[in-house]
């Protein structure tokens, strides 16, 4: 139908028509310019459409609905409906019909240009074309939710009395001002565009729209309602979790009978059956429905992920200054954030703890090295080459863009949650598991069987490089990178290291520093950022001798262990075995790897991680870093799903080695006797004129692996040519390489030496900061209910890491009469080292409580009348919210017991 660009505009006021030319300047509004604007809001929105529609499609699967719609219908339906609608309804469907617009209409925006009647009968013509078809298909698919919503929806709408377009019309529109309206008030300010994806992501507003969208014809979401919208995809409920994941017996089974009664009640009603006859077969569909919604509650409640509340923390988060985008006054920059006072003290006590966890138990050796690192070492490393991600962009639009493996996890996500889904649903999960170890070719393989690839217009997955590239002096000659990981740092520093620790073997190497990668798509928080606070220690051991001493010390512990094998098949963790037993399988490959696992355990559950939401992942063999042989990382149970935290690699003399023939520097280590001795050495000799020919290109990477040789492997190698005529030679990266008699010849000689040297191996434990501080976060946030039956938030902070240890609380604020006892207790807190807050305000100590639990102060001083008779004073424990009387003099060290693991407060409050 052709647009009459005259009948529309004389509806279009001048507050709309101000939208229309605000959308194109809404590209050079900063944030501030925009607020101070009558309109600017608007023209921020629009400035964002292009992000937010594919999101909303994720949060609110009516509105992907209404994009399938698109074609014909009446102008004159668009301008009754304007009669109706009251100014806000107006005003938020004049900013869809902008979104609309920039993302199916762009190249119309861009030719319109500034001239505002082609503005104008553009977005007519989008209101026309693209909206109005909406509601013929609207009406058929609500028809279809179930006879008993379509009836209530019908008798208490007004407008089904006046129109029967204007009925579906408005129950449209109505979704309009709540679905912004919710986001607005969800949403922190100043986000910048990237940011805001990020935000709207993780928003639940689906919920909001659809009980406006109801409510609008006088039903609220509940009951059979509620039941029907889950079924049909159109409310965010979990009944596909039950059926992918669920540990309730019968889940699949119930879901598989509703979905199979829910057709055949559709088809009666195609076949026009009576309202009598369909009576029976409702109320079995209705019974199945309310068997559902139990399965899912139940499992709601046995899943962990799910008691999460991720937008309470994080208002929380927000509120307290804990952590907030950086540059914010200015829009932000997606990926970099500032620790406010309390993140930054809580960071402070998370390194501190490390450093004694770690540096101090083991004896470490700590350096500190530079950000900013030369070309050469992180060319040598392996990194300019392949430190990379995957990405794929959309082929029309090349400002879209994706990291592929996360693209997939999310895709793969969206389908297990949509009950409609009939593929294989196992298959999508382990696609979920592996998905950062697939291949560039097997990502496009899945994209194009999932029909992602032709959706979204991508184009096929390739190389990333992840490291922040930059040029060093004034001239630029000199190409530098920002560090991704403190490792190399350590490695090039090997020998002063092992001179430092007096020639002796093995030893470890520890630092605290920033790390640096340039996200594809920075988002959740902390967890993927650009810059990031990490932790890591080089362990150097001979390459044959990877038992370590104090093994036996954690040998017995059980960790949730996630083999290679288990990923590839059913998917289960392994809690039956301790690390000894798993290190003598070969799970773990030896028991320095082991040992680290078990220290990194009882690290992160001492700093508040919750064990029963942590396991240990083996990396498959597709998914090994360049640099390593075998790798677990340490992973949580956060809202967005398991999260890695740290990560534990055998890194082999990878490093060393490389180190050492790009520098021409011996980074070798002795292996020294007490006397002189025979020592038996095998030697290999290689016939490079038939590796050559062999091997072609990568007969370069198969001398060197062979020169890399141990004198163990060398033997096992001739054994092997000797018996089969052939050696299977494998190298760290999966390479697999055939060597006959003819390549290689091995021979033993023996010499008397008082020292061997040999290239150490290292096992790295790598721990990412930030996201251990998130995790905490997430795994310590609780609420409570009080007496006044409001719900108080508060972070449930181990004592060790929490920012403040104590508060300090005058019952009254009267300076002359409880300053003195505020005054000794603080003196002797600062002689103890420990960190305190003073809340004098004044307000009920039932409110300076709640403040001071929300940021995970664990313990509280109360001044009340009767420490100005006796000299004692209250000491009160956050979780318990119990108390303790005790003398002003004792309450310094008795705090300093307690924050310090020296006693327990049920061992104080027993005293």
């Amino acid at each position: 139908m052709r647009y009459e660009s005259d009948a529309i505009e004389e509806d279009i006021t001048d507050t709309q028509d101000g939208y229309f030319r605000l959308v194109k300047m809404g590209g050079y509004y900063t944030h501030d310019k925009a607020r101070a604007h009558p309109q600017g809001t608007v023209a921020w929105w629009a400035y964002t459409a292009q992000k937010l529609l594919p999101l909303l499609d994720s949060i609110s699967p009516c509105l992907s609905k209404h994009r399938d719609f698109l074609d014909s219908a009446d102008t004159k339906d668009l301008k009754k409906a304007h009669v109706f609608m009251n100014d806000s309804a107006q005003e938020k469907l004049g900013m869809f019909y902008l979104c609309c617009a920039l993302r199916l209409r762009p190249k119309e925006v861009d030719q319109a240009g500034e001239d505002n009647a082609r503005l104008l009968e553009l977005m007519g013509k989008v209101a026309v074309e693209d909206v109005e078809p909406l509601l013929a298909d609207l009406r058929a698919f609500v028809e279809d939710y179930d006879a008993a919503i379509h009836e209530a929806l019908e008798n208490t709408s007004v407008y089904r009395e006046i129109s029967d377009d204007l009925f579906w019309h408005h129950n449209f529109v109505a979704t309009c001002p709540v679905l912004y309206d919710q986001l607005q008030k969800s949403l922190p300010d100043n986000l910048s565009a990237d940011e805001l994806a990020d935000q709207v992501g993780g928003s639940d507003i689906a919920r909001e729209v659809y009980a406006a969208w109801l409510e609008a014809s006088g039903q609220p979401v509940k009951g059979e309602i509620r039941a029907a919208l889950i079924e049909y995809g159109l409310l965010a409920g979990r009944a596909s979790y039950v059926s992918s994941n669920s540990s309730v017996t019968g889940g699949k089974v119930e879901e598989g009978a509703m979905k199979a009664q829910g057709e055949k009640v559709r088809q009666m009603k195609k076949e026009g059956v009576s309202r009598d006859e369909l009576k029976p077969e409702i109320d079995i569909l209705t019974s199945l429905r309310a068997d559902v919604e139990k399965l899912i509650e139940v499992e709601a409640e046995s899943n962990p992920a799910n008691k999460i509340n991720r937008a309470g923390l994080e208002d929380l988060c927000k509120r307290r200054f804990l952590y907030t985008p950086s540059f914010s006054i200015y829009g932000g920059v997606a990926g970099l954030y500032d620790f406010g006072p309390p993140g930054c003290a809580l960071k402070a006590n998370l390194e501190a703890l490390w450093r004694r966890h770690f540096i101090n138990h083991d004896n470490m050796l700590e350096i500190q090295c530079t950000c900013l690192t030369p070309e050469i070492v992180l060319k040598t490393s392996g990194h300019v080459e392949k430190f990379t991600d995957l990405m794929v962009k959309n082929e029309k639009n090349p400002d879209e863009y994706y990291r592929a493996d996360k693209l997939l996890e999310e895709k793969c996500e969206a389908l297990l949650q949509d009950p409609s889904f009939e593929g294989d649903r196992e298959q999508l999960q382990k696609w979920i598991r592996v998905a950062d170890s697939l291949s560039a070719e097997e990502v496009d393989k899945i994209f194009q069987e999932l029909g992602i690839k032709q959706q979204m217009n991508l184009s096929f997955p390739y190389p990333f490089n992840l490291m922040f590239k930059t040029t060093i002096g004034p001239q630029g000659n000199l190409v530098g990178y920002l560090r991704p990981e403190t490792a190399q740092g350590m490695f090039v520093n090997f020998r002063r290291l092992l001179e430092q620790n007096g020639g002796k073997m093995p030893f470890a190497a520890a630092q605290i520093g920033l790390g640096f990668r340039n996200e594809i798509a920075p988002r959740a928080g902390l967890l993927r950022v650009r810059e990031f606070p990490m932790a890591e220690i080089e362990h150097f051991v001979h390459p044959e001798h990877k038992d370590h001493p104090d093994f036996h010390k954690v040998a017995d512990l059980k960790l949730p262990l996630f083999p290679q094998h288990n990923q590839l098949t059913d998917g289960k963790l392994r809690t039956d075995l301790t690390l000894r037993q798993a290190v003598d399988i070969g799970m773990i490959n030896n028991e320095t790897l082991g040992y680290f696992m078990g220290r990194t355990y009882l690290f992160l559950v001492k700093a508040g991680v919750n064990g029963d939401m942590l396991r240990f992942r083996q990396h498959l063999k597709s998914e090994m870093a360049h640099y390593a042989c075998d790798c677990w990382d340490a992973e949580a149970l956060l809202s967005y799903g398991w999260t890695e935290i740290v990560g534990i690699a055998d890194r082999s003399a990878y490093d060393l080695t490389a180190h050492s023939k790009a520098s021409k520097v011996d980074l070798k280590a002795n292996y020294k006797f007490d006397q002189p001795k025979d020592v038996e050495f095998v030697e290999c000799k290689i016939n490079k004129g038939k590796l050559g020919p062999a091997f072609k290109k990568e007969a370069g990477t198969v001398i060197e692996a062979l020169n890399d040789m141990t004198d163990k492997q060398k033997l096992e190698m001739d054994a092997a040519i000797e018996e089969n005529g052939v050696y299977e030679l494998k190298i760290c990266t999966g390479a697999r390489y055939n060597i006959t008699r003819d390549m290689v010849k091995v021979k033993t000689v023996t010499k008397r030496v008082q020292e061997v040297p040999f290239i150490p191996s290292v096992i790295e434990p790598a721990f990412g900061v930030g996201r251990i501080i998130y995790t905490i976060l997430e795994h310590t946030f609780r609420s409570r209910e009080m007496e006044d039956q409001e719900l108080r938030c508060y972070l449930a902070l181990p004592p060790v890491v929490a920012p403040t240890k104590v508060s300090v609380l005058p019952i009254s604020s009267n300076p002359t009469q409880f300053k003195p006892a505020m005054h000794k207790i603080t003196d002797a807190l600062k002689e103890h080292g420990i960190s305190y807050k003073v809340d004098d305000s004044g307000q009920a100590i039932g409110k300076r409580y709640a403040r001071t639990d929300e940021i995970g102060i664990p313990f509280g001083i109360t001044i009340d009348f009767q420490s100005l008779e006796d000299d004692t004073v209250t000491l009160r424990e956050r979780d318990s919210m119990s108390q303790i009387r005790l003398p002003i003099a004792d309450v310094a060290d008795l705090v300093y017991k307690l924050c310090s693991d020296r006693m327990t407060w049920e061992q104080a409050a027993e005293k």
